[in-house]
């Protein structure tokens, strides 16, 4: 306890500030004003004068010496560096804590510069020794760098950097943050598992598995890095490669929810269906809150025909996360096949105004006003479908069906020759064509 108690007070009144979640020296670079006021500057040995801490705390207890017996009134500034120094000490030393010391430092250490001048231009040194030797004793400690005081790299700092740039959507600054954390550190944890998954959201599913092996690698005992591998494999066909992968994630993680739901839809893309099922079931009545538990049960359910229980599921995670786009999508395409039309509407709807820029949430809500003979608004769902995506062979059919039943016959024709250019085998086209000929 003495040994570690003693490093923490060193920490204290070390020059080097010690970052909590954010690097104080890495945020230089963007500040003239910061740069003047935390520096550190190598010198000879295992020596570096830092500023504040490094200058200010010899000096002020150097000023405190040549203040003398402190007069009653002023013990309050003494007893508070001294319980705020041990409080930091109790708990957690970083810059951020010790910040409030600063302002109780500079009045003793302008003392110090004051009285020292004064003394050295009346040539009268002597009172001058102890707080010399003060100055000097106190500037051997707090500009050392010992106990692996400033062994910080800036990865941790482009890591954050990363995550942050990654939660504004801003996915390409994301990438070559993580990049730089790498270049400092080639093994930092998490770096290319975060690239990968960045690399996949971006299309790139090549370098998304690349990245993600290279984060088994260097931490091979990474249930993320399993489950990421085994997601970008079962969704891209491979699910035979996959299940390895699920099954060490889930291995390492047993308490990962999302590793779980991952190897039942493995087992299901195998056709594995009873024990996919089995693992979600288990999984509903142990985790009854989890949304993605219920979607990806509904999505099972849905798979074997049971129609009414994949509803059910659904309901449950659009009840649990209603914000969720694709779970509003999924549940009004169920009451589009239970023929409940104005309910498949109504959860279309909204997973369109959740994501506007899904082309086939556009192009499904417009088959089901179609299909409700609301024509106006299928219309203007299917041409935002068409703006979004415009090669859909299913879009131009419907688009067709519209423009037929509002008289438009010489504009449906060109929607079911354009449908057939996209896809010369649907039928429901070639129909629509036949029917446009005999009006």
């Amino acid at each position: 306890f003495a040994r570690l108690f003693g490093r923490k007070l060193y920490f204290l009144v070390n020059s080097y500030e010690i970052r909590n979640n954010q690097d104080i020296y890495f945020f230089r670079r963007y500040s003239t004003l910061f740069r003047l006021l935390v520096w550190r500057l190598d010198l000879p040995g295992p020596f570096a004068l830092g500023f504040p801490f490094g200058l200010l705390l010899p000096l002020a207890l150097a000023g405190m010496v040549l203040a003398g017996r402190p007069e009653p009134e002023h013990l309050i500034v003494y007893l508070f560096l001294a319980s705020y120094g041990l409080s930091i000490v109790l708990f957690f030393v970083c810059a951020r804590y010790r910040v409030p010391l600063i302002p109780f430092l500079i009045p003793f250490a302008a003392l110090a510069v004051v009285r020292g001048i004064d003394r050295v231009r009346r040539r009268d040194l002597r009172p001058l020794i102890v707080p010399a030797v003060v100055f000097l004793g106190t500037s051997l400690v707090a500009d050392s760098r010992l106990a692996g005081v400033d062994t910080d790299t800036f990865a941790q700092q482009h890591f954050w950097n990363g995550n942050a740039y990654v939660r504004r959507g801003e996915y390409r600054a994301g990438l070559e943050e993580f990049a730089a954390a790498l270049e400092i550190e080639p093994g930092f944890p998490l770096a290319h598992l975060n690239r990968g998954a960045i690399f996949y959201r971006l299309g790139n599913e090549n370098e998304a598995l690349a990245e993600v092996r290279r984060e088994l690698e260097v931490n091979p005992e990474s249930a993320e890095a399993h489950h990421l591998l085994a997601t970008i494999l079962r969704e891209t066909g491979r699910p035979d490669q996959a299940v390895g992968h699920a099954l060490s994630a889930w291995e390492l993680d047993p308490w990962m929810t999302e590793a779980e739901v991952n190897l039942a839809l493995v087992y299901f893309d195998l056709g594995r269906l009873d024990e996919g099922e089995e693992i979600l079931i288990s999984l509903a009545q142990r985790r009854p809150d989890e949304a993605g538990v219920h979607e990806a049960l509904g999505k099972v359910l849905a798979a074997r025909g049971d129609v009414r229980g994949a509803l059910a599921a659904y309901a449950r995670a659009v009840e649990l996360e209603p914000e969720r786009d694709s779970y509003q999508y999924r549940l009004g395409l169920l009451y589009g096949r239970l023929g409940d039309l104005p309910q498949a509407e109504r959860h279309l709807a909204r997973a369109a105004a959740l994501d506007p820029l899904r082309a086939k949430y556009h192009a499904d809500l417009g088959t089901v006003y179609l299909r409700q003979d609301k024509l106006a608004a299928a219309q203007e769902e299917l041409v935002r479908a068409r703006e979004l995506a415009p090669d859909q062979a299913e879009v131009e059919h419907n688009l067709g069906l519209v423009a037929l039943r509002q008289g438009r016959i010489a504009e449906a024709r060109e929607h079911f020759l354009r449908a057939l250019d996209l896809d010369s085998g649907l039928d429901a086209a070639r129909e629509g064509l036949r029917m446009t000929s005999e009006r």
